[in-house]
């Protein structure tokens, strides 16, 4: 089982990095308006943004990151801002009709950011959903009813593969926290990284 690999592909130019568009999605609410408690914990949500590259970027991916022009991706960069300064976490959920994101760290959002992956007690561990406006494949879930699987403090700068249909949340957010991020609807998108994985 995959949650995440760092791995050691090429690192984008910083002269690339650079981003002029608006968004093209926002949620404003990451907690899907539900009240969430996480070890005694209330936890506040984050804003979510979505951008899309421009072609020089998305044409050095393309060449440089393997897998990724073969399999059609669609690379964006995604950011999670607090609300109004309150430390904040994206919630706990499965991500929308991708089973794998690529992503590269621009922005951690603090020192102690930390990304983890649950199990739901008598649920599968995968739980890819087809529509947004909720957490999971089922709807709602309680931190309550979670295992954890797995956690990491992620790298600035860095290429990491993201289980994104395992249950997972982004926990301590200060501040900006923004990445490149390519969807992988299939998992073979392993093949093409060297990378082996019993997949349930």
């Amino acid at each position: 089982m995959i949650t995440y690999r760092e791995l050691a592909l090429p690192k984008i130019p910083k002269e690339l990095l650079i981003f002029k568009n608006e968004p093209i999605s926002y949620v404003k609410d990451i907690g899907y308006n539900l009240h969430h408690e996480k070890n005694g914990r209330i936890l506040k949500s984050c804003e979510y943004f979505n951008y899309e590259l421009d072609s020089v970027l998305k044409n050095w991916i393309f060449e440089n990151i393997p897998g990724t022009k073969k399999m059609k991706s669609f690379p964006f960069k995604q950011v999670s801002k607090t609300i109004d300064g309150i430390e904040g976490t994206h919630i706990v959920h499965s991500d929308i009709d991708r089973k794998f994101a690529l992503n590269y760290m621009l922005e951690l959002g603090g020192k102690n950011v930390i990304t983890s992956w649950y199990q739901e007690t008598d649920k599968p561990l995968r739980r890819t959903k087809s529509s947004g406006g909720k957490q999971t494949d089922t709807g709602s879930v309680n931190y309550s009813d979670l295992k954890l699987l797995d956690s990491v403090v992620l790298k600035l700068n860095t290429w990491y593969l993201i289980a994104t249909d395992i249950l997972h949340d982004v926990d301590n957010i200060e501040d900006e926290r923004s990445s490149i991020s390519i969807s992988f609807k299939s998992i073979e998108i392993l093949k093409y990284l060297n990378i082996k994985d019993n997949v349930v």
